[in-house]
């Protein structure tokens, strides 16, 4: 795959996981706002969302992760974001060490500008 398709690819995987993260928000917030206390989440449907969310968010770390592994180089940027829209997250919402392992390849890469 060249660098243009990856590039496509990432964005088209990104926006896709994110539309799905405001949809499933954006689902939860009417609910809150509903005065009828019958609609209130239960802790069934809190635990789905936080273990869908975390799914999410180990897919995409996953892919970018491998993204620059194999690229072989991160920019400041693109590791400042990884780590705080993607990798504090996950570890918030008690994501395992599997992507630990990862991250730790990508802190090691060459960074640039």
């Amino acid at each position: 795959m060249d660098n243009a398709t990856t590039i496509i690819v990432a964005v088209l995987a990104s926006s896709g996981v994110w539309a799905v993260v405001n949809s499933i928000t954006a689902y939860f917030i009417e609910r809150r706002k509903q005065k009828d206390n019958s609609q209130n989440i239960t802790k069934d449907e809190f635990d789905a969302v936080v273990k869908g969310l975390r799914g999410l968010l180990y897919g995409e770390l996953e892919q970018r992760c491998s993204h620059y592994i194999q690229q072989g180089k991160i920019s400041a940027g693109e590791l400042n974001d990884l780590r705080k829209y993607y990798f504090e997250p996950y570890k918030a919402l008690q994501g395992d060490g599997t992507i630990d392992k990862l991250m730790q390849r990508v802190e090691n890469l060459e960074i640039t500008e």
